[in-house]
């Protein structure tokens, strides 16, 4: 049984523009073929980037997304830790 948000993301997809019902229907059925969870399959489809889909389902959760990808590690954090664990 599929959880609320894997029903769900599909149609706030399609609400917002991200995904035609063709592309949705094509993931759909790649999904059932290959028995992957359907957000396996549309992120590995690249048809939607990562960061918009994790957004979509921060809000679907209540939970705030924060795109970290354009930071780097603050350094304090990194002093705090055993140099072969930072590593």
């Amino acid at each position: 049984m599929e959880s609320a948000l894997a029903l769900t993301l599909p149609q706030v997809l399609l609400e917002s523009g991200g995904l035609t019902r063709p592309q949705l229907d094509h993931l759909e059925e790649e999904a059932r073929r290959t028995s992957r969870p359907l957000l396996a399959v549309l992120l590995s489809s690249e048809l939607v980037l990562e960061p918009s889909v994790l957004a979509k389902v921060a809000d679907l959760t209540g939970m705030e997304f924060v795109d970290l990808s354009d930071r780097g590690p603050d350094p304090v954090f990194g002093s705090l830790l055993p140099e072969h664990i930072a590593r």
